[in-house]
């Protein structure tokens, strides 16, 4: 995966740095942030993608939440993912349709409350006064935008 996205950003001219960090398959601090030496260097950058087999750490780093704040970077979390999620099932979805259809959805839901009636009994009424919909359709085009907010990120954004 990272030669794919190394020849996919040299193909486009992009320059690129690919980091490695050690292991942090230990509960902890280790699990939710980066090595020093990466934070560092955050900044540098434009585009982060955190690929990682055995930790959160760069979908949950504060320095990472941060930059997409200020909307000084974009970022796309592959962590914790096998191969086979990447290669099938919804990684071979057309996004810009996916994020359309989210940016549709979306506008549903701007208003007081959402209402949901079914014929099998279901009556609920939720409040989503001040809320945003947070649209995770695969794209982060925009500084800002990351694609798997987890809980560290969505709460900066």
């Amino acid at each position: 995966m990272v030669t794919a996205l190394a020849a996919e950003s040299s193909s486009v001219g992009a320059d690129y740095l690919v980091t490695v960090m050690p292991c942090r398959e230990k509960l902890g601090e280790s699990q939710t942030s980066l090595p020093e030496s990466i934070r560092k260097i955050l900044e540098d950058f434009q585009i982060v993608i955190g690929l990682n087999a055995t930790s959160g750490a760069p979908s949950y780093d504060s320095k990472v939440a941060h930059l997409l704040h200020i909307k000084k970077i974009r970022y796309m979390s592959m962590v914790l993912r096998s191969v086979e999620n990447w290669i099938g099932g919804a990684a071979m979805a057309d996004y810009e349709e996916v994020y359309s259809n989210a940016q549709r959805l979306a506008r549903v839901f701007q208003g007081r409350n959402v209402e949901v009636r079914t014929h099998g009994g279901t009556d609920l009424t939720v409040s989503i006064e001040g809320r945003k919909a947070i649209i995770e359709a695969g794209l982060a085009n925009e500084a800002g935008q990351c694609v798997l907010r987890w809980r560290g990120l969505a709460e900066h954004s």
